[in-house]
């Protein structure tokens, strides 16, 4: 054990003054006088008054007077502690015990008397040397010191043992109750002398309390030979009042059998002492086959990290123990009682090596860093290490049975080098299945995988294991989670990340990376077969603090989660050559050149992964080939959610891909052309690199992997490492497309997005703008909304036509804020899907504008009376030619592709409610109606607009006019069309039903 951190101060003056506390003021001695040593039959009383201070908490003492003679001045401080010292105690009192010959029979002596029970009953041999004194109700002995001075000479000659008896004298203290303690100071030890003098000191810590009294203080040799035996010198009596006890004390809870149990503090300046108390139920010694262990890991401490020292005192103040380095590092540790085992991290096993401990409260100091203890002060401790923040843990574990035998219910495993062996065993609910295997001389290289893969629990298919130490049951490994799904494993071995994964790459196991250690750490290095035992319970094992975890030392297992069914066990080991690098079993697919989809579809469980292979044709990306990869068809519950990953044949990973394909699914695309996709997944157009992929080439006649993972959390690494995530839950069927062209990939023409058709852009009287308006509702930042119309003629700088296009009236356009419904974007393609121009903050506050055609004369912006006024428009963005174009209005952070109508909208966002207005302002010719009542088509079909006035433009008109849609919005006060307010009235009805009459 190691305690250069403990610090004893014997010298009781110098101590803090927070520890020191006035003596008692009087103790009387009733003393026998030296000729007195037969018949006690005379007494003197002598009193010393304790009196006076010296403003530091030191007191001093009186002179006292003994036999005539003036006595040392001493010190007497510490907890209402008075310590005299009697120098000498009896005028050197020479003891002459039965000084005649040795007698031929039994000696009526207390000539070796181990007990101190016989004195001299026939009274012809000298009674031992005694004195009593007195002591007020309630006090307590304790700590008497006494020293000897031994006068050396030859043995006796009968002294058989050559035991030289001069050099022994013992001592002996009764209390009025009776109870009796003892020792024997030995200067010289168990040999002969020459004629000189040594001195010794010994103590008689223990503590005696009883009711006032006469308390007797006895002395002799401990053998009755002729001659002058020894010569007493120095004896020290130390008496103390009822002590006071710590305060305050963190209580540790009722002790649990076999588990830690714990407390804490926090530390608030230097060498604070932080006090615990823990109650210890039985009497403890190394046979009692029970066993307390106290300790502080855990415990947090600066600028030293988990660094402690502890002291242990009985309910009296007492030391009992202390230790500053038994446990992990530098914490403290302590064990109690008997059996043996693990220790905390790097410390000491718990061996008993502390001893043993009767029943009762038990205080603990605990302080971060060092502490120093006074040995004749109760609960005598200070801090002396400068650990300023942090906190002291202490956790105490008693346990009931010391003996660590392994379970006799557990299944032996059989091991083959390089072969999985499988056992299966039944588990009841909260129950443990218990397997052992047996290993060779292993070298380092060699590599162990052990999983529960088949397992079949219920209602969760949820297993923890943990592998024991024999003998001992220590705890070497444990897992919860790291196999398929739920269920768990382990890995040991020369660390790399190259060997397979658990469930032969068709699930979520965690790839055998060899994360728990060296095989060497379990085999024997004597040549003899080395067992280790395997515990499997049904659920998840808490592993974070020692004090609840589930697997504890000596085989124990804390009560698991009722998970029951059967556990599959399985374990490999591969003395060398581990596998590493394996080609994960895939499903192919049978890739056509040409164009033509080629498919694989396989059922897959929540948090898993599918494997498909395919071969490429002879093909050259980097001229005019393509291939195109997506999931369409899958089909996964409750979210068809997929991930995924393209590897080469060595584990190569190429590009992964999340949500590029439809809703949630995934789509990757290499090389030339421009291809129609499904849904609103993102244009097949050469996206994830038109030679190669971005980590690796994709050539012509090779095989590639393709990883399909459930959820968006799944990974994919080198090595063919794709792991999905915890959290997903999806589970159903997935499904895996390729398709490639090696003789030039199509370019399809782009699909127009559906939108409302705002008709032919026109002014109906020349000279005068026409303001086109559409005002609706959004509840959405990720919504986006698509118009489209047409312009009969250029606009240009030379016919000096424009078109402008703003965002104006969209509210709430008072300060932009992320989100805020003010703040749009707009963008403008053509009707094959090349963008025509996109703005962000060209409007007033953040709100959009486009200005097309005409530079001259300049025109303003549109007047809104906000913070900060728009930019002029005088055609900044360029011409327009004659036709159709589609208008996309949208919220911030969305983004506009140069081809294909390609708009991603901003993901993420909060939800939102408000109005958006788009307005279309222009000088063209040509226009019969400036805000068109044509607003559906057959059905009344809002998104294919046709280009009659029926009954269901009606119909839809009023529809939204009665929903309070602003889509209704033409007129504004007095059936003004050209300045439009945000009011559903008469007038917007009046104002479309002339229109709608009028045939435009």
């Amino acid at each position: 054990m190691k305690h250069s951190k403990i610090l004893s101060l014997i010298a009781v003056a110098g101590l803090a003054t927070s520890l020191s506390a006035a003596p008692r003021e009087s103790v009387t001695f009733t003393m026998v006088p030296s000729q007195g040593l037969i018949s006690d039959a005379d007494t003197t009383t002598l009193t010393a008054t304790f009196a006076g201070g010296d403003g530091a908490g030191a007191y001093n003492a009186t002179y006292l007077t003994v036999s005539g003679s003036i006595t040392k001045l001493i010190d007497a401080t510490q907890h209402s502690e008075a310590a005299i010292l009697i120098t000498p105690p009896w005028n050197t009192i020479t003891f002459a015990l039965d000084d005649g010959a040795p007698p031929t029979g039994a000696n009526p002596g207390p000539q070796q008397n181990i007990t101190l029970a016989n004195v001299n009953v026939d009274g012809t041999a000298t009674a031992p040397a005694t004195r009593t004194f007195t002591v007020a109700a309630g006090d307590t002995v304790r700590n008497i010191r006494f020293s000897a001075v031994g006068t050396g000479r030859t043995a006796h000659p009968t002294d058989n043992l050559n035991v030289n008896p001069l050099s022994r004298a013992r001592f002996q203290i009764v209390a009025p109750n009776g109870v009796t303690i003892s020792t024997i100071v030995q200067p010289w030890g168990d040999s002969t002398q020459s004629s000189s003098t040594a001195e010794a000191t010994a103590s008689m810590n223990e503590t005696i309390t009883s009711s006032g009294g006469t308390w007797t203080l006895r002395a002799w040799d401990t053998s009755d030979f002729p001659g002058v035996d020894s010569t007493l010198q120095n004896v020290t009596l130390s008496l103390l009042s009822t002590p006071t006890l710590p305060s305050p004390v963190v209580p540790t809870p009722t002790l649990v059998d076999y588990t830690f149990v714990s407390a804490s503090d926090t530390i608030n300046f230097p060498g604070e002492v932080k006090w615990f108390s823990v109650v210890n139920p039985v009497v403890l010694s190394g046979t009692s086959g029970q066993a307390l262990h106290i300790d502080t890991e855990g415990s947090i401490t600066a600028p030293t990290v988990n660094d402690t020292a502890a002291a242990i005192f009985n309910a009296n103040g007492w030391l009992v123990a202390s230790d500053s380095f038994d446990g992990t590092d530098s914490l403290a540790s302590f064990s109690f009682g008997g059996g043996s085992r693990p220790g905390p991290g790097n410390g000491l096993p718990y061996d008993g090596r502390d001893g043993a401990l009767p029943p009762g409260t038990y205080y603990v100091a605990v302080v971060g860093g060092d502490l120093a203890i006074n040995p004749n002060s109760p609960f005598g401790v200070v801090g002396t290490s400068a650990e300023i923040a942090g906190t002291v843990k202490l956790n105490a574990r008693f346990i009931p049975n010391t003996a660590a035998e392994p379970p006799a219910d557990a299944t032996q495993i059989i091991l083959t080098d390089g072969v999985w062996s499988t056992v299966s065993k039944a588990l009841p609910a909260g129950g443990t299945a218990w397997f052992f295997f047996d290993l060779p001389v292993m070298p380092s290289t060699s590599v162990l995988h052990i999983d529960t893969e088949g397992s079949t629990l219920v209602p969760v298919n949820d297993t923890a294991i943990a592998l024991y130490r024999y003998p001992g049951g220590q705890v070497i490994n444990q897992d919860n989670n790291d196999g398929t799904d739920l269920l768990s494993a382990l890995s040991r071995g020369p660390a790399r990340t190259a060997d397979l994964n658990i469930g032969w790459y068709s699930d979520s196991g965690v790839r055998y990376n060899r994360r728990d250690g060296l095989v060497t750490e379990l085999s024997s290095p004597s040549g003899r077969a080395s067992r280790t035992y395997v515990a499997v319970i049904g659920g998840d094992a808490a592993t974070a603090d020692p004090a609840t975890a589930t697997f504890q030392p000596g085989y124990i297992i804390l009560p698991p989660v009722a998970n029951a069914g059967t556990v599959n066990l399985r374990i490999r080991y591969y003395t060398t050559g581990a596998p590493r690098n394996q080609i994960p079993p895939a499903t192919p697919i049978n890739l056509v050149d040409g164009g033509e989809w080629a498919t694989a579809t396989q059922p897959v469980g929540i948090s898993d992964v599918k494997w498909f292979t395919f071969t490429t044709p002879s093909f050259d990306l980097s001229n005019t080939d393509a291939l195109d990869i997506d999931v369409v068809g899958t089909n996964l519950l409750p979210d068809n959610d997929t991930d995924i990953g393209l590897y080469t044949a060595t584990g190569t990973l190429i590009d992964s891909d999340d949500n590029d394909g439809p809703g949630q699914l995934s789509q990757l695309s290499y090389g030339s052309g421009r291809r129609k996709s499904t849904g609103d997944a993102v244009r097949f157009k050469g996206q994830d690199g038109t030679t190669s992929g971005s980590n690796g080439n994709i050539g012509p006649n090779t095989t590639y992997f393709l990883a399909v993972g459930t959820g968006t959390s799944t990974t994919h690494a080198n090595l063919f490492s794709t792991q999905p995530g915890d959290g997903s839950l999806n589970g159903g069927s997935v499904t895996a497309r390729v398709r490639a062209w090696s003789s030039g990939a199509p370019t399809d023409p782009a699909e127009p997005p559906a939108s409302e058709n705002l008709g032919i852009i026109g002014t109906t009287t020349p000279g005068v703008e026409a303001v086109v308006t559409r005002t609706y509702t959004v509840t959405d930042a990720s919504e986006i909304r698509w118009f489209s119309f047409t312009i009969n003629d250029e606009v240009n700088d030379t016919n000096t036509f424009y078109l402008d296009i703003d965002t104006e009236g969209t509210a709430p356009g008072i300060v932009p804020v992320l989100s805020n419904i003010a703040d749009t974007q707009i963008g403008l393609y053509s009707n094959t899907g090349v963008l025509v121009g996109s703005d962000d903050d060209g409007g007033s506050d953040s709100r959009s504008a486009l200005s097309f055609g005409s530079t001259f004369p300049v025109r303003p912006p549109v007047p809104t009376g906000d913070s900060a006024p728009g930019v002029n428009r005088e055609g900044q963005d360029g011409p327009l030619v004659a036709g159709t174009y589609y208008l996309c209005v949208a919220t911030f952070f969305t983004t506009f592709d140069d081809v294909d109508f390609g708009v991603s909208p901003p993901i993420g966002l909060p939800e939102i409610n408000g109005i958006r207005v788009v307005n279309l302002r222009t000088n063209l010719p040509g226009r019969a109606c400036p805000n068109p009542s044509n607003v559906s088509g057959p059905g009344q079909n809002t998104l294919a607009i046709d280009d009659e006035l029926t009954a269901d433009d009606i119909i839809v008109f009023l529809n939204r006019f009665f929903a309070n849609d602003l889509a209704s919005n033409v007129s504004g006060p007095g059936q003004n069309t050209s300045q439009l307010d945000n009011e559903l009235t008469a007038d917007d009805i009046i104002v479309f039903l002339n229109r709608f009459f009028a045939g435009c």
